[in-house]
């Protein structure tokens, strides 16, 4: 874009148009409609050799990374301690990777994708079909991995659902149930100024009395103490 010398000396270009602080104000609005100020992030779930279900994807089982070694903390003298039976079962299958969580808040979609379906992890599939015919799975011949499922909260839109589910992924990163993979971690600061509300029984799958939403829960129950109810 060519542009011309001003009697001051500015060079000025035709089509350009400062953005002033009104635009600025515009922009940030928009970001914060879209859930902009969250940035697409991924993490992989860690959960103590046992499957993750997310509340806010309902009915979502991911399966969290095997680690025949690990140690939990024994709750009368709080030792590390490897669980015997557990180690012994898992010697034969060997680590395997958990299941993925990836968001983008911005356009309100997730992929759970799973890293065994990926070329290097071939060994670690076909251990796996090994240790399982050795316990008496003869019928299994061949592991690929769980293909990746994508979904979204468009259809309906529902950007409620995303921010509870960014905050519950927040929590599992917090309680050393999941690590980052990829992307910055979320601030809570920042999930709290996406738009929408906490959905407050994100797993719930029939119809209940409650309210849909956190913020509305203690009315709820005031009205229900102020009417004898309870």
């Amino acid at each position: 874009m060519a542009g011309r010398v001003s009697s001051t000396g500015e060079v000025i270009f035709p089509n350009f148009r400062p953005i002033t602080k009104e635009t600025h104000r515009i922009m940030a609005t928009k970001e914060k409609e879209n859930g902009m100020h969250v940035a697409p992030f991924g993490v992989e779930m860690d959960a103590g050799n046992k499957d993750v279900m997310l509340r806010s994807i309902q009915g979502q089982r991911v399966r969290s990374r095997i680690n025949p070694t690990r140690t939990i903390k024994d709750s009368k003298t709080g030792m590390e301690m490897i669980i015997a039976d557990e180690a012994r079962v898992l010697a034969a299958y060997g680590e395997i990777p958990g299941q993925q969580v990836h968001v983008d808040p911005a356009k309100m979609t997730y992929v759970i994708y799973d890293p065994l379906t990926e070329k290097k992890h071939e060994s670690t599939c076909d251990r796996i079909v090994a240790a399982m015919t050795r316990n008496g799975f003869f019928n299994v011949k061949k592991i690929t991995g769980v293909p990746a499922q994508e979904g979204n909260f468009l259809h309906p839109k529902d950007p409620s659902r995303m921010r509870t589910l960014v905050r519950e992924l927040l929590w599992l990163l917090d309680s050393g149930e999941a690590r980052m993979v990829k992307g910055p971690k979320p601030d809570m600061d920042d999930i709290e100024a996406m738009p929408g509300k906490f959905i407050l029984n994100a797993g719930e799958i029939t119809p209940s009395h409650q309210p849909r939403y956190e913020e509305d829960y203690e009315a709820w129950l005031s009205k229900l103490t102020s009417s004898g109810v309870l």
